[in-house]
């Protein structure tokens, strides 16, 4: 990828530049178009102990929600004695979590249900309908009154019906026909992303990057990999604090197998670490990660500080539905078949904060990157539904963040083609004058795609 060139401004004071201010619309409540985070987690209770009176273990318990993608425990105490941990793992140990005393594998926190991560918390999702909770080891210093380890409840998900592709190979099938304009633009046209393997590898490589999140509560929705460091986006309506991001999950590799299959791999689980920065006009959320080292090999995406043009051909990867990752790739909305940005100067929580598209999206996508097929890059995070569906402009976002990624514009591991075209500065200065005796200040000028390094007048 070639670098971004730092842009020279060329100001004249002899000539008044003018501009055209898109006039002020109403703008939507904030309850109108926002595609949800979706309600599709159910929570089980029951209480049980895995203690004896007496510190010896109790049966193993077999946790069997039939059809469910995971099951989540739940521990309302946690102090085992010294000399035993908890594992909770899936029948075929593929995933498998500890915790005792002195100990913690991955876990999230609920702050309103009153964890605290230690006494109080959930272990880590397992993937499946079953999760299989033991107590291992040998009790020492038992004492009844400090030493319980109890489950409350779980949280389970049930699976979605696979979708299947359309491309010039492979045949469409499935699907009502019935356009959802809430959702999706004319005929649903998101396909899961291994069907994209072969005849668009460059867009399914690019999708590696992008993770479904699990909140606390169930919700999901759709987060990225941004640059090198540990850095990931997601819509602010997902991750409104810190809390919120304590209790969340995060998952990579989260695919089908097969094109319009339901059997998956094993997905990379991680939790959040920091809220970095928020905006709740622009609707993002910064944030990293724990155990950051276990999704490097999963690429990051590089952003597109760009207005955008009309026509330009982009695409969506995305966990639509909390179901496996998918790609919005083509659009039967647009004559090109494929989608494009629609419209560039779109009004959201604010003005002309968003780019629109026909590309088809649904609950849980908030949150995704909007591709240009050109660069590889982000050029929107998209979050609110309505054909058009809409994205909030990188082009705005960056200047909040910036600092964040030491003022570098973020490149993608593997970005498809060539970086995008240097972008024009906008020149913009004052001035006073005593006289003839005159001074100009141009310090607000702005360059969207670089920094500025000279200035020339005349």
């Amino acid at each position: 990828m070639q670098g971004l060139q730092p842009s020279v401004i060329l100001a004249s004071a002899l000539l008044w530049a003018s501009a055209s201010v898109k006039a002020q619309e109403t703008l939507p409540p904030q309850d109108m178009f926002p595609q949800p985070t979706s309600p599709v987690a159910e929570q089980s209770f029951a209480q049980f102990s895995l203690l004896g009176p007496d510190g010896s273990m109790n049966d193993i318990q077999r946790i069997h929600e039939p059809g469910a993608k995971y099951v989540k425990i739940h521990f309302s105490e946690f102090n085992p004695p010294v000399g035993m941990f908890v594992e909770v793992s899936n029948p075929d140990r593929t995933e498998i979590y500890r915790y005792s005393s002195k100990h913690r594998d991955r876990l999230t926190v609920d702050a309103e249900r009153g964890d605290d991560g230690w006494n109080r918390f959930s272990a880590m999702s397992v993937s499946g309908d079953t999760a299989i909770v033991r107590l291992i080891g040998l009790a020492r210093d038992f004492n009844p009154q400090d030493h319980r380890v109890t489950i409350d409840s779980w949280m389970h998900r049930d699976l979605e019906a696979p979708t299947i592709p359309s491309s010039s190979t492979i045949q469409k099938e499935g699907g009502d026909g019935k356009s959802k304009p809430e959702f999706s633009c004319g005929a649903e046209e998101r396909y899961d992303a291994v069907c994209w393997s072969d005849t668009n590898p460059d867009e399914y490589d690019r999708s590696r990057a992008v993770a479904m999140l699990v909140t606390a509560d169930g919700f999901e929705c759709t987060a990225w990999r941004v640059g090198s460091d540990n850095r990931m986006f997601t819509a602010e309506h997902c991750l409104r604090d810190q809390e919120d991001l304590e209790g969340a999950e995060i998952w990579f590799n989260y695919e089908t197998n097969s094109c319009g299959g339901s059997a998956t791999g094993s997905p990379v689980k991680v939790t959040g670490k920091e809220l970095l920065a928020t905006d709740k006009t622009l609707d993002y959320a910064l944030f990293s990660v724990n155990d950051f080292a276990s999704i490097t090999k999963f690429g990051n995406l590089g952003l597109d500080v760009r207005q955008g043009n009309v026509g330009e051909s982009i695409f969506i990867p995305q966990h639509g539905l909390g179901n496996p990752r998918q790609i919005s790739l083509e659009s039967d909305m647009n004559t090109s078949g494929l989608c494009e940005i629609d419209d560039n100067d779109m009004n959201a929580y604010g003005v002309g904060t968003d780019i629109g598209y026909f590309c088809d999206t649904t609950n849980s996508s908030s949150g995704s990157p909007v591709i240009s097929t050109a660069t590889g890059r982000a050029i929107a995070l998209h979050h609110l539904g309505g054909c058009l569906n809409m994205g909030s402009k990188v082009s705005l976002i960056w200047p909040q963040v910036k600092q964040h990624f030491n003022n570098q514009v973020p490149k993608g591991d593997g970005e498809i083609s060539s970086a995008p075209p240097n972008q024009a500065p906008e020149a913009s200065w004052t001035f006073d004058c005593d006289g003839l005796a005159c001074s100009f200040d141009g310090s607000g000028s702005h360059d969207g795609d670089g920094e500025i390094t000279e200035y020339q007048w005349q």
